[in-house]
């Protein structure tokens, strides 16, 4: 499948090839194999296209992310399916250190992240340790994260504190009085430690 797919290989062709009379035949003395392709092809079904939990705008992400220089990508639709979710963001995570740590570094590269409290406040530890770890080093390879959430956001876990420590520049637009002022003492002691 991989010498056939590369790189355009989908949920779907694997669900195939799981499927498939041959590898069925191959494996027809041996019921417990059978039986485990069978039950994988099963569990495959719902993020195949035809599936229910498939939006087709997700299906080209990672190439697009490959081979794009500008891509905006837009998970609200799924957040009612949280293993999809977490599984695309996975991805996402992956298609994004790829472009930032792998590229040539004489090019200029930048990940914005709106809402990104849901990504700060530490129920998902791949998230936050992508984005701790950006924050961290990514201007080394000529990049940059911006992070759109309220200011209360970066204190939700240590990943976000992080994020915040290491921003160089930081951009305060309207926010609510009441925290706001709650939140500058933290400031400052967080800048003079």
């Amino acid at each position: 499948m991989r010498e056939k797919k590369g790189n355009k290989a989908r949920i779907d062709d694997v669900h195939n090839y799981l499927t498939n009379e041959d590898i069925n035949q191959a494996f027809a003395d041996k019921p417990t194999i059978i039986a485990r392709l069978a039950e994988l092809a099963m569990l495959l079904d719902t993020y195949c296209t035809w599936g229910r939990t498939v939006n087709t705008s997700t299906l080209t992400t990672r190439r697009s992310m490959v081979t794009s220089r500008f891509a905006v990508l837009e998970l609200l639709s799924l957040e009612d399916k949280p293993k999809l979710l977490s599984s695309i963001l996975f991805s996402l995570i992956l298609a994004i250190q790829e472009k930032m740590y792998h590229s040539p570094r004489d090019l200029k590269k930048v990940c914005i992240i709106d809402e990104a409290w849901r990504l700060l406040g530490g129920s998902n530890p791949h998230a936050a340790r992508f984005i701790e770890t950006g924050y961290r080093t990514v201007r080394r390879h000529r990049g940059a994260f911006i992070t759109i959430t309220r200011i209360k956001d970066f204190s939700a876990s240590k990943e976000a504190e992080a994020a915040w420590n290491n921003s160089s520049t930081k951009i305060t637009l309207l926010q609510d009085a009441k925290a706001f002022k709650q939140y500058l003492p933290i400031t400052r002691i967080s800048s003079r430690t």
